[in-house]
């Protein structure tokens, strides 16, 4: 934008009164759920995915698994399921990524609602239940989200469940003046979402190897709106290499780099829905979860030389959040890389603390 600082909000709240959802019509009586899995040498896991569908209360349900191209038993152990349920499908496929493998799997799809889930997760029994009540009773909401719980796959032991508060709503204004962010999405196996909406999202893009389930949110609230069940009806596994349990500069980094990724990704998809002025209205430092990024990506670095960092610390909104990174940077350097590590891991501390801290929504 051309315009100065104190016109751009005036110039936002504008366009932001311009952004209408899709219109959506009422739901079949029994609608078909499609559930979609993309799998990768998760063999392990699978089963208990799939049998964690099997066990839905909700049975009008076709479960579709793409495997990405498995070196491991993975469709060895998907298809002694599908011999017993025909409801189960599986799509080989050469190895290109999550995104090819759910393009394919949506290809194949036929449910009037789609619901995500990770080849590593599991739902809930009465999940997809809730899901086609909830959109039922919630006119004009396209997606669908719920509760998560996290396990650690090496311990098991549990997390608190995330998101710390869910979204719900007409949230695209909030995304516009946000950098596209949406606080209260839960990971890929708690969204769930109406066939008009993912036409719209699908074909996923090549080029975003990481982050999918939040292109997925991001695009749907400048679609729909938002409705949240305030249940937990998934689990995810956080695994040793998951930058959620123990960050370190490289993954911190990957992660910034990723979500410059997302960012233009989202942005190309509100041009194509929108046009150019709405695109362009969008400004990724505005998303203050990027700005904390490059916040503890400096503290990983260990570096002695903080400049800029001042700068990005000011973009931050006035929050407790904020006065927690001034009081991290402030800190002695020995402390700085623990603090942000309890923050953004899965510390068993952090387990223990992170109720006690609800009000700040701490990572």
């Amino acid at each position: 934008m051309s315009y100065g600082s104190d016109e751009r909000p005036k110039e936002l709240d504008r366009i932001a009164r311009e952004l209408k959802p899709i219109q959506l019509p009422p739901l079949p009586e029994n609608p078909l759920v499609s559930v979609l899995t993309a799998n990768y040498n998760y063999g392990r896991f699978i089963g208990e995915a799939i049998e964690s569908v099997q066990r839905q209360t909700y049975t009008n349900w076709e479960m579709i698994i793409c495997d990405d191209g498995s070196t491991d038993n993975s469709c060895e152990v998907v298809e002694r399921y599908m011999a017993n349920d025909s409801r189960i499908k599986l799509i080989r496929k050469e190895n290109g990524g999550v995104a090819s493998a759910l393009n394919a799997a949506y290809a194949q799809s036929r449910g009037e609602i789609i619901a995500l889930l990770d080849a590593d997760d599991a739902f809930r029994p009465r999940k997809l239940e809730k899901v086609v009540e909830a959109l039922r009773r919630s006119l004009g909401a396209g997606l669908c989200v719920h509760y998560v719980q996290p396990i650690l796959d090496a311990s098991g032991a549990r997390g608190a469940r995330v998101p710390w508060v869910l979204a719900s709503g007409w949230l695209a204004p909030e995304a516009l003046r946000k950098g596209t962010a949406v606080q209260g999405m839960p990971p890929a196996s708690g969204l769930s979402l109406r066939r008009e909406v993912t036409d719209r999202l699908f074909p996923l893009p090549a080029d975003l190897p990481r982050l999918l389930d939040a292109y997925i949110a991001r695009g749907s609230v400048f679609m729909t709106k938002v409705a949240a069940i305030n249940e937990t009806l998934a689990v995810y596994r956080l695994h040793a290499s998951n930058t959620s349990v123990r960050p370190t500069y490289a993954s911190a980094s990957r992660h910034v780099d990723d979500s410059k990724r997302l960012f233009e990704a989202l942005r190309r998809f509100v041009e194509e829905r929108y046009g150019p002025t709405v695109s362009r209205a969008i400004c990724l430092e505005d998303d203050p979860g990027f700005l904390e990024l490059l916040l503890g990506r400096y503290v990983l670095s260990r570096a002695p030389d903080s400049d800029g960092v001042g700068d990005v610390l000011k973009r931050l909104p006035d929050s407790p959040r904020k006065w927690m990174w001034r009081f991290i940077l402030a800190a002695p350097p020995w402390l700085r890389v623990p603090a942000v590590r309890e923050i953004w891991g899965m510390t068993p501390l952090k387990r223990f603390v992170r109720p006690l801290f609800h009000p700040l929504r701490l990572k």
